[in-house]
């Protein structure tokens, strides 16, 4: 597996080449900051979180960008446009004080209000960015020594474009680290772990009444123990108006948040956010945040060399998979021709001697690739076991079948093997002679 093997979305490609022409049209008059629109606060914010974001580069400062190196870290300045005419929510992306390009529009539409208020609490925002260049048939290009792309095996008629991803995080979490009390937030900023409250659609009106006209807030909250219909849970309140219920055995999984307020915690964080459909609230307790450098997202090359990588391990696997269904060379689809001529000509014990390692070797031929198992082969077997009254093989193979996955319990395999227990316990010698044998179809 090379990387000439992997396929790359030129649909996606297509939609990239499609925004930049919208930024960068003919006649696009490139926006000039009047004096006075921004000016770099004193204090530094680094919003190393866990997202990574592309940059709309093109039609500004485009030899300043084409010189800079790949493979190197710089800082980059989120800028907020607010006098933009493109864009009114527009965050230019600065490299010592010269706009290189922008956010994605959607991405810049959930973060403007937050690196505005940032920059009015006297952060200037900051992030990391990197460059890289892409080949439209070798992805992203190595990088060599002087910081310009290798471009071995790169043919002249092959698309390569230049951009560049810089590491933010998602809205909503930098005004809930501003929101934070000094002494929990620290000075450098991390992604906040929310908590997703449950059976949100019973509290959409009293949210709603909270939330006002506003699309999202995150504000302080307090939170009480509360009796849900399956235990002790936590109830949050903002402003004494009862807002959302956590549940103990939630699949959102709040057993540290429940811990922290039956130990004597109160104080936490509300996010609410109003969608098209429903309003969401989302809670968070600044003693349980951790850094988010312990998720720290992928850049292009460290993610198209995982991709690289879980690619030829699927391929791996596929190939150890082939090979493990195989029994004396032959696929178990394959040996059921011969099987089926074994058992109907009466040769059972033949027909159950092939039947059994085929099985086996189907069964670890899918234990290898995690994919779905088929039970026909095992009741095959059982059906030639009955047959034989061999109820401890019987036993044996169905127990086989279903240790091979606890979710895969299918119910004739149970029932099955409930009887077969039964008339092996009982003994061959107590047992009817005209027990009925299923159809081997």
């Amino acid at each position: 597996m090379n990387q000439d093997d992997l396929d790359y979305d030129e649909d996606d490609y297509d939609d990239y080449l499609a925004y930049t022409a919208a930024m960068t049209e003919t006649g696009f008059t490139e926006y000039v900051r009047p004096a006075g629109e921004y000016t770099s606060p004193p204090n530094l914010l680094w919003i190393n979180g866990s997202e990574i974001s592309e940059v709309i580069t093109g039609r500004t400062n485009e030899e300043f960008f084409d010189s800079l190196p790949l493979g190197v870290m710089f800082a980059v300045e989120l800028v907020p446009e607010p006098g933009n005419p493109l864009d009114r929510t527009s965050i230019a992306v600065d490299i010592d004080g010269l706009r290189i390009g922008y956010l994605l529009s959607w991405v810049s539409a959930g973060l403007y209000d937050e690196v505005a208020a940032a920059n009015q609490e006297g952060y200037r925002v900051l992030a990391q960015g990197r460059i890289f260049e892409w080949s439209d048939k070798r992805g992203i290009l190595p990088v060599k020594e002087n910081g310009r792309s290798e471009r071995k095996g790169v043919k002249r008629h092959d698309v390569v474009r230049r951009f560049m991803e810089v590491r933010v995080t998602r809205s909503g979490n930098v005004a809930a680290w501003l929101n934070l009390p000094a002494e929990s937030r620290g000075n450098d900023f991390f992604d906040v772990e929310w908590s997703k409250a449950d059976r949100q659609f019973k509290f959409q009106a009293a949210m709603s009444n909270v939330l006002g006209d506003r699309s999202m807030i995150v504000c302080s909250c307090e939170l009480l123990l509360g009796t849900t219909e399956d235990g002790l849970g936590v109830e949050a309140h903002i402003d004494e108006v009862h807002v959302g219920t956590l549940r103990p055995s939630s699949r959102n999984e709040h057993q540290d948040l429940i811990k922290y307020v039956r130990t004597g915690g109160r104080n936490g964080y509300a996010r609410l956010e109003r969608w098209p459909d429903n309003i969401e609230l989302l809670l968070m307790i600044p003693e349980l945040q951790t850094l988010c450098d312990q998720r720290a997202p992928l850049w292009a090359d460290a993610q198209q060399a995982k991709d690289l990588a879980q690619e030829t391990e699927r391929a791996e696997r596929a190939r150890r998979a082939e090979a493990a269904d195989l029994y004396k060379g032959k696929r178990p689809d394959e040996w059921m021709p011969v099987i089926e001529r074994l058992y109907r000509s009466g040769k059972l014990m033949e027909a159950l001697d092939l039947l059994i390692p085929v099985t086996k070797a189907h069964f670890e031929s899918n234990a290898i690739t995690d994919g779905p198992i088929t039970s026909e082969y095992t009741k095959k077997s059982a059906i030639i076991c009955r047959k034989l009254k061999d109820y401890d093989k019987e036993v044996e193979v169905l127990e086989y079948l279903l240790a091979q996955d606890k979710d895969f319990t299918p119910s004739w395999a149970i029932t099955r093997l409930a009887r077969a227990s039964e008339l092996r316990d009982l003994g061959a010698q107590q047992i009817p002679a005209f027990v009925e044998c299923e159809s081997f179809d």
